[in-house]
């Protein structure tokens, strides 16, 4: 990951990110830079050693966004406060014990959070959703692929997860998956930073996929 401070007025403007290596010993560890043999980033260009490329570098972006932190922020403290009146309401007028009182609040969390945030929002959503497919597929302990933790899986399943997290929603990501075509091509997809999780943290999700996959 690089960090670099703030830059103040930096939309529409042009920046360079560079990989240097000066000295490289055989078989020493080093970071990964994946790469698409495709342009598939339109507003940038893939440079190795001065010439142009056609494809481009793979690479994800974060960035601290003061006002929608703050929106989050006043949006959980008003569900956490309206949750917690239901609760103590419920609680002390109904007299229903502590256990039975969090079987009727959690759910109704659990649906907000899904319904706030769309599949696919987060930065790394799509590699724990590469991870759940591979277990869902038999393998409970991660593939070693060309020397690197991975799976394969159909083209269509790739393309499925191939969705620009900002400014997303639910018709979008709808029409994604009916117009995505489908493929018998097998591609390779990384688990690099999803291989060290437990599988057991995945079993929604796994038997989501499975029941999907009975279900064609």
């Amino acid at each position: 990951m690089f960090e670099f401070p703030m830059i103040s007025d930096s939309e529409n403007k042009e920046y360079y990110l560079f990989f240097k290596c000066d000295k490289l010993q055989e078989n020493l560890n080093f970071y990964n830079v994946y790469y698409s043999e495709e342009d598939v980033y339109d507003n940038g260009s893939m440079y190795i050693n001065g010439e142009k490329q056609t494809g481009d570098i793979y690479f994800q972006e974060m960035y601290y966004n003061l006002d929608k932190v703050a929106k989050l922020a006043v949006f959980i403290l008003l569900i956490t406060g309206i949750l917690s009146l239901i609760s103590i309401a419920i609680y002390y007028n109904k007299k229903i014990n502590v256990e039975k009182l969090f079987w009727l609040i959690i759910p109704v969390t659990f649906i907000a959070f899904l319904l706030i945030m769309p599949t696919f929002k987060s930065h790394d959503e799509a590699f724990h959703w590469f991870r759940a497919y591979d277990i869902a597929q038999g393998n409970y302990f991660t593939q070693i692929i060309d020397n690197k933790p991975a799976t394969t899986a159909d083209e269509e399943i790739l393309n499925i997860t191939n969705i620009v997290p900002e400014g997303i929603n639910y018709n979008y990501i709808i029409n994604s998956i009916k117009n995505n075509e489908q493929s018998d091509k097998q591609v390779q997809l990384s688990l690099d930073t999803t291989a060290i999780y437990n599988p057991i943290q995945y079993f929604p999700q796994t038997m989501r996929n499975i029941t999907c996959k009975l279900n064609n």
